[in-house]
Parts: structure tokens; C-alpha cells; sequence
């Protein structure tokens, strides 16, 4: 796990949720203190969202794009801040 700085703060807002780049060596989700890390790699994605589902739900009640610049190569990644790790689960989408 990445040392996490107090001084970390949301950069974008997407959909209403703060977000900044995040940590692309920690891959799939991980709580980190003020929110969760999401990371992805994918192989010929032009494009990813992350969908955030009440826990049992079949609709997403959230859907968070990726913004272009969270992207190294294939991987995305980015905090999504004031989540509670324990309350939700999510998914992946992706364009090729």
C-alpha cells in the first residue's frame, strides 16, 4: 500500500463525485483513508467507467467515466473520495 499523504484532496468533480488520479499500482479497489482507490487495466480500452451499485442491486446508482488524463496506457485509475468501502460494490465498463 502507497504511503497516503493527509494533504491528498480531490482535484475533478465527475457525476458529483470528488476524484483525482489515482494509485495504479494498487489494482482493483482499496480503502484508503477519505475514500477508495479504483484501478484497472485493460487491454485495448479506449475508454473505462466505474459503476458503483447498493449492495444486492442489479442498476448502478452511479457512474463514474474515467477522465482521459486518469489513464497510463491501458490502466486506469482514480479516488473516488467519501466512499465507504463496506456499503457498495462495482463493476468495470469499458469501450474498444
Amino acid at each position: 500500500m502507497p504511503v497516503i499523504s493527509e494533504q491528498l484532496k480531490p482535484i475533478d468533480t465527475v457525476n458529483g463525485f470528488q476524484i483525482r488520479p489515482g494509485f495504479f499500482r494498487e489494482f482493483g479497489a482499496v480503502a484508503i483513508p477519505g475514500g477508495v482507490n479504483f484501478t484497472i487495466h485493460t487491454h485495448g480500452a479506449t475508454s473505462c467507467e466505474l459503476l458503483l451499485f447498493h449492495r444486492k442491486a442489479e442498476e448502478p446508482y452511479a457512474v463514474i467515466p474515467f477522465p482521459e488524463s486518469y489513464r497510463i496506457g491501458f490502466c486506469y485509475s482514480m479516488i473516488v473520495f467519501d466512499l465507504d468501502i463496506e456499503e457498495f460494490e462495482y463493476a468495470y465498463g469499458w469501450s474498444l
